[in-house]
This record gives C-alpha cells, structure tokens and sequence, in this order.
C-alpha cells in the first residue's frame, strides 16, 4: 500500500517575550508545511516513510525573550530558531 499526507501549520502573531509591550519580540504570522509519502505492508508487518518538513524553509523563532528583564544591566536577546527544511526516513518492522 502506498500512502501520502500533507499539513499545514499555522502561527498567529504572537509575543515571545510575555511582556507584550517590546515590538522586538513580535512574532509575525507564518504558515509551515509539510509532506509524507509511504510505503507499508500490514501483512508482512513493515512501512516505510519519506518525511520533509518545513518544505518552504521559513525561518522563524520558537523561542525568543529579551534578556534585559533579568536585571544585570546588559542588553542581550536569547533566541531559539525553529528547524530549518528537514528530511526525515522512517523504516518500520513488526515481527
């Protein structure tokens, strides 16, 4: 059996930083797609799977906050970016 699927994610705009006043933290809107296409064979109990993920290659953050909140007096943002363009393979087997 062959199988394919898709999806697609979506981000409102959002603020990273929790204090929702510091435009610096402003996540714009962004869409994030995805595909999967497969290979499987219930009876004998094995699938394969050929993954991408951010098929576009949006560059966004997951994680982002202004560090001046915590008190030392240095300016300095920590960030964490989302994965870039990933492909993935996936062999099962059942026995």
């Amino acid at each position: 059996m062959v199988f394919l699927g898709a999806a697609v994610e979506y981000t409102s705009r959002n603020f990273q930083d929790g204090a929702q006043i510091d435009d610096c933290c402003v996540i714009e809107p962004y869409y994030r797609y995805s595909a999967q296409v497969g290979l499987t064979s219930p009876s004998q109990g094995w699938s394969v799977q050929l993954r991408a993920l951010n098929l576009t290659d949006e560059y966004h953050y997951g994680f982002r906050i202004d560090a001046t909140a915590l008190g030392d007096g240095q300016d300095f943002r920590l960030a964490s970016p989302l994965p870039p363009r990933t492909y993935v393979a996936i062999f099962n087997w059942t026995y």
